[in-house]
């Protein structure tokens, strides 16, 4: 798969190692650019409970290059998610809630959308 392609958002997020233990994900390709949002991690060495995604947050988003390439592993149920060049990220932010993670996630998304214009 490659950008040329019209799939363009996801209900998963990206980035994160353990996304398959996220109850909260999205993803969009804007003109280039990944922006993946994770959150509500339960780690099953958790026993359930939600653990904080990182330092005083339990979502964020986070935006990396896209390197058009798109997951083509034949067992992933990821549905062809996109592949960053690399996972530097280029912006980020945190949240504490699903709504907050959600406008965020709108808000980066209408910010590249704006810059690529």
């Amino acid at each position: 798969m490659t950008t040329k392609e019209a799939k363009t958002h996801w209900n998963r997020c990206s980035h994160f190692i353990g996304s398959e233990e996220c109850r909260f994900g999205l993803t969009d390709v804007v003109s280039g650019y990944i922006i993946s949002t994770c959150g509500d991690y339960r780690p099953s060495s958790a026993k359930g409970e939600r653990v904080d995604i990182g330092y005083q947050r339990a979502f964020e988003t986070m935006v990396f290059h896209d390197s058009g390439r798109r997951c083509q592993e034949p067992m992933c149920p990821c549905g062809g998610i996109p592949l960053a060049d690399d996972f530097r990220e280029l912006d980020f932010d945190g949240y504490q809630s699903e709504d907050e993670a959600r406008k965020g996630h709108a808000r980066m998304v209408e910010k590249y959308r704006m810059i690529s214009s």
